[in-house]
């Protein structure tokens, strides 16, 4: 099934994500932050998939195209 992420609020929690870690004594996530910010989306969505971050939450509702493998997701 493909689907449409919206990339924008994925940006954003995942920028408030590494973000939270400047705060806890982590230097070096402000780095993770400014690669947030200038990631491509198929960059993005790979980071979050390494994450373990759910991107369910980030599917565009009405997006699903199904496709003969239904069980499998085309971020």
């Amino acid at each position: 099934m493909k689907v449409q992420i919206d990339v924008d609020k994925l940006r954003e929690d995942m920028i408030d994500y590494y973000g939270s870690a400047t705060f806890v004594g982590s230097p070096f996530a402000m780095g993770d932050v400014i690669a947030m910010e200038e990631a491509s989306p198929t960059q993005l969505i790979r980071r979050a998939e390494r994450e373990g971050i759910d991107l369910q939450k980030y599917v565009v509702p009405g997006s699903e195209e199904p496709d003969d493998d239904d069980d499998e997701f085309d971020w």
